[in-house]
Parts: structure tokens; C-alpha cells; sequence
């Protein structure tokens, strides 16, 4: 069986973006960013300007509406750039917590977040691990009890990557019974009363993505 390129004119155009960006912006910054411990809004607000950050969402919300194959040349080139931190953390903001908004989002949601997220004007983060018990979904702590309209949020996540940079956080929290089955996603943003970040850690490599320790009271 012979094997079948699945890259088009297109895909080579983006590729090239993400490549000059990558030269341009990565890495004549990327010592400085690792020493900083994090990669600067700006940067963020550029790839979302050359339409980077969105490239396989939908139209509709500032993206453009791509296939995977995009999501895959973005990991290859800003791999290449050498400072995984940095990619990391624009790999947070373009995929980790902004997909399951796209996919499973109501459109108020889609509206208030994505498509500033897109635009890379406002950060989030994936807030899954827990101190007591690492990734392990099934077993989260965190808790959300619904009260009238809201939910009254208690517990605690860790090694959170742009945690201490974030405006909101895509918090995996248990709405529900023991397991998988009873965690609910819900997007807190960072200036809700009773959220902090507890401390920003210090990792032995890949500095500049930012990773902390978050609490919610």
C-alpha cells in the first residue's frame, strides 16, 4: 500500500505561518520567557491575530474552520522552535481548554469565551489534577453543589498549566456519584470571590509554561 500525503497547498501555507512565527517570535524569546517562568499575552494576542489559535474551529466563533491535520502541523513546528514551555502553554490555550467548549458549549458560552480565546485576548486553563490523586478523573474531590443558579465550588487543583496567567478555568469538578460519570466541566473565571491561585511552581524544565496550584473556597 503506498502512502497517501495528506497535506494540501494549504496545509503548507499554514505551516509556513507557524514556522515564521516560530523564528520571529519563539525563539529570539524563549530564554528570556523560561526565566520569566511564562510566555507573554501578547504573544497570545499575535497568533490569535494570524488566526493560529483557531484554526479548526468554526467560522462562526473567529476561527477557520480547518481540519485535525492543522492541530498537528502547529505541534510539529512549535516543537521545532525547542522551548516546549511555550508550546505547551499555546497548546493549552488553542486546544486543551477551548475543545470541549467548541464541541459541547452552549452558544452563550461559545460567545463569552471561545471567541475571545480564539482571539487570544483571554487565557485558560484546564484545571483536571488534583494533590491527592493526580489525573485520575474518576477520582476527583473537587466538588460543585448547585445553589439556585450557581454552584458553590470547593477544593483544589495542582501542576495546572497557565494557571497563574489564566482569566478563566475549565475545572473539572464532581457534580454527581463516585466515577467518571458523576464530573461535570464548568468554566470558572479567575476573579470569582473564593478563587486563588495558592503558589506558582517551579518545575525542573519547561519554565515559561506556566504551572500552578489553584484553590477554590
Amino acid at each position: 500500500m503506498g502512502y497517501m500525503n495528506p497535506f494540501t497547498s494549504e496545509h503548507e501555507m499554514f505551516r509556513k505561518t507557524v514556522k515564521d512565527f516560530v523564528e520571529r517570535e519563539i525563539k529570539p524569546n524563549g530564554d528570556h520567557w523560561e526565566e520569566v517562568g511564562e510566555v507573554p499575552r501578547e504573544i497570545f494576542q499575535k497568533l490569535g491575530e494570524l488566526g493560529i489559535l483557531g484554526a479548526r474551529y468554526d467560522e462562526k466563533y473567529g476561527g477557520s474552520g480547518r481540519d485535525f491535520w492543522y492541530t498537528l502541523i502547529l505541534c510539529e513546528e512549535l516543537a521545532k522552535s525547542n522551548y516546549i514551555g511555550a508550546a505547551v502553554s499555546i497548546l493549552m490555550q488553542c486546544e486543551m481548554c477551548t475543545a470541549a467548549i467548541h464541541e459541547e458549549g452552549s452558544e452563550e458560552l461559545k460567545e463569552q469565551y471561545l471567541g475571545p480565546a480564539i482571539k487570544g485576548e483571554l487565557l485558560g486553563c484546564l484545571g483536571v489534577t488534583e494533590p491527592s490523586i493526580g489525573s485520575d478523573v474518576g477520582s476527583i474531590r473537587t466538588s460543585a453543589r448547585r445553589e439556585g443558579d450557581s454552584f458553590v465550588i470547593n477544593g483544589a487543583k495542582t501542576f495546572i498549566t497557565n494557571g497563574s496567567i489564566a482569566d478563566y478555568v475549565l475545572l473539572a469538578a464532581r457534580t454527581g456519584g463516585k466515577g467518571t460519570g458523576g464530573v461535570s466541566l464548568i468554566i470558572i473565571p479567575t476573579s470569582t470571590p473564593g478563587f486563588s491561585v495558592s503558589r506558582k511552581l517551579r518545575k525542573m524544565g519547561v519554565h515559561s509554561s506556566a504551572t500552578a496550584e489553584l484553590s477554590f473556597e
